[in-house]
Parts: C-alpha cells; structure tokens; sequence
C-alpha cells in the first residue's frame, strides 16, 4: 500500500488515502517515487471546480521521482539515455495513443484524440490508482516521455518544466521568432517567465515583460528581461502599446 493525496470533492481538503501499489507493470510502463510535485495553477481551478474533470482524482502533473520499477522492453528514456532503478527522472504530464494520425504522422501528440493528463484526466479509484504527482509513488504508463535528469540539475528547477516551460515552448514555436526580433510578454507568470527564458534562447533581441506583480518583474529581469512594465504603473492598455512602441523605436 502507499499514500496519495486525493481530491474527492471540490473546494474541500484533500483527504489522505492508501492503494494498493501494481504488483506487475505493464511492458514499456514505470513505477516511480515521488521526490516532489508542484502546484500549478490548473491545479488552483481543478481544485475549484472550474474544469470538467471526474473525481477523485490525483493532482499534480508537474513532477520529479526516482525510478523504482521498469516494465518489460523499457530500457531508454525519451533522449536515448538508459534506466535503470534509482535514476531521477521527470516525464511530459500527458500521454497519448502512439498510433494515430497525429502521434504517428504529424509528430503532434498534444492533438491526439485520446490524450489525457497525469494529474487531471484518470480517476484514482480504478488501477493503477497513482496517476497524479501528489503520492508516493506515480504510475507511467506505456510509452511516457520520461526524461533522466543528470546529478547537478536541482529537482526544484524542473518542477515547472513539466507544463510552464513547455507550454511556452509550444507558444514561441508557432510564434516563430527571428534573429533579434523584439517580443513582448504579456504577463509575469510562470508561463510568462518561461516565454521570456525561451525567447532569448531562440535569439529574441529585445524582450519586453508586462505584468506584475513587482517581485515577478524582479524576477523576470534576472531571467533576462530588457525591459519591464508595471500594470500597477501603467494601467491603460493604450499607454502601454504606447511605451512598447517607444522602447523598440516604433
């Protein structure tokens, strides 16, 4: 048996229970033990009831384990890297079926008709139970996106990886930034922070961060923000078109 965390009703404390842990994986799928989950701000709403889902359910899709069973044929983690037993490791928060149009054609799973998330879209009453990040231990099933994670690489910086950084990755693919291209952020969030990370590093020249508050922007600056807006300081939205328009000479 191991303990999860369980959301049963919404707007409610989580209550503690225990499930019963596989006793054989399926080939391709992992057991993992929980190192740390953190609460992103769809928790926040799921919690709240403001999203369709089906309870009870795990939370946490934004996760860091140690591996402490491998399926039969799972030998190597998304990059090529080999597992084995005690390797830390992260995985992408949702999975898909491997085999349709989208998985197998386009190379784009997040469009998948079966997609679901770990953390959100499985009930925790039905085996394997531990499909979400606040347990003990966190099921993968076949074919997960599991990253090994190298030893000088803190667990506390990748817990946001696992849905801001990838959903900003997504956002600045599809935006389609150039060599010095200015971009503007609009907003300081993790997502937010994610973006301006992530736009620098795909050769933005200059990036502006409208937002707050104030600790975000400090933030945002260490991240490697140009410049940063204040929505406290700058209210209307027209002035702050008008400062982006000064700060990149029209």
């Amino acid at each position: 048996m191991s303990k999860a965390s369980v959301l049963e009703q919404f707007k409610a404390p989580l209550k503690l229970r225990h499930f019963p842990l596989p006793q054989k994986l399926e080939p391709g799928a992992a057991l993992v033990r929980t190192e740390m989950a953190g609460i992103c701000g769809t928790d926040v709403h799921l919690w709240k009831g403001e999203l369709p889902i089906t309870l009870p359910v795990i939370l946490g899709h934004e996760t860091v384990g140690r591996i402490e069973q491998l399926g039969e044929g799972l030998q190597c983690d998304w990059t090529g890297q080999p597992l084995k037993i005690g390797d830390r490791v992260t995985w992408n928060s949702a999975t898909s079926c491997g085999q349709c149009y989208y998985c197998a054609e386009k190379r784009q799973p997040t469009r998948c008709p079966q997609r679901r998330a770990y953390g959100i879209g499985y009930r925790c009453d039905q085996p394997p139970h531990f499909l979400g990040g606040y347990a003990e231990h966190h099921y993968l099933h076949p074919r997960a996106t599991i990253f090994k994670l190298p030893d000088d690489l803190p667990t506390e910086s990748l817990i946001g990886a696992g849905c801001a950084l990838i959903t900003a990755i997504h956002g600045v693919e599809r935006t389609g930034i150039g060599w010095r291209d200015s971009v503007v952020v609009q907003g300081a969030g993790p997502v937010g922070i994610s973006a301006l990370a992530v736009a620098k590093s795909a050769g933005a020249g200059c990036v502006i961060v409208i937002g707050g508050p104030k600790h975000r922007l400090e933030l945002a600056k260490r991240f490697g923000a140009d410049h940063t807006l204040d929505l406290d300081d700058v209210r209307d939205p027209l002035e702050r078109i008008a400062a982006v328009r000064e700060l990149t000479g029209g």
